[in-house]
């Protein structure tokens, strides 16, 4: 079964939704916002992983295929700015296309929140280049208008062992109409997987 198959009758709204629901049944205690746990959320991880690719979350959906995907994440000083940002880890990472069609590679921040010991959700924010069409007239490509965008993930996971992570990750790459240049295009492309963790 392929991952299009496979996360096709999970949508993207409903994964949000199910996100809402664990923070609303989650009692008060569990939800640690202030005091992360520096060995469990602030370690070094590197991931693996596959995607449903273009899976319209919030567009149309143009491209096909699969993602296969893989990422480094540092933990950063507990100082300053690090502070002030809430203990964001750095990261890099690729998304590889199957089908020929549009593979990004990323990096920037990302922030996990323990619910209880074992589930948490995670927020990514940063930049993506991308080999896709910026201006296309095909309808089987996305025109993403910048060969430079941004890029937004949301992930729902569980911790095993304190040290693997298996998550849900939803994640979007687009221009918002901010970055200039390009074709003033901005399809915006979602992907829709599970990535496994190990931290180190």
């Amino acid at each position: 079964m392929s991952p299009r198959t496979l996360f096709g009758c999970l949508h993207p709204a409903a994964f949000f939704a199910g996100i809402f629901a664990v923070f609303c049944f989650q009692p008060a205690a569990a939800i640690e916002w202030s005091k992360l746990a520096p060995e469990r959320v602030s370690a070094h991880e590197i991931r693996i992983g596959v995607a449903a690719h273009d899976v319209g979350a919030f567009g149309a959906q143009e491209e096909d295929g699969e993602d296969f995907s893989g990422e480094l994440r540092f933990a950063l000083p507990r100082w300053g700015w690090v502070d002030f940002l809430q203990h964001p880890r750095a990261k890099l990472g690729a998304n590889v296309n199957n089908s020929a069609n549009t593979s990004a590679a990323y990096a920037g921040l990302s922030w996990h929140w323990p619910l209880g010991r074992h589930v948490f959700v995670g927020f990514d924010f940063g930049l993506a280049a991308h080999d896709g069409e910026t201006s296309t007239i095909r309808t089987d490509r996305k025109e993403l208008g910048t060969r430079i965008l941004f890029r937004e993930a949301l992930e729902l996971g569980v911790l095993i062992q304190d040290k693997y992570t298996l998550s849900l990750r939803l994640d979007h790459i687009s221009n918002g109409h901010i970055i200039p240049g390009g074709s003033g295009s901005n399809e915006g492309l979602d992907t829709f997987g599970i990535m496994y963790g190990m931290r180190f």
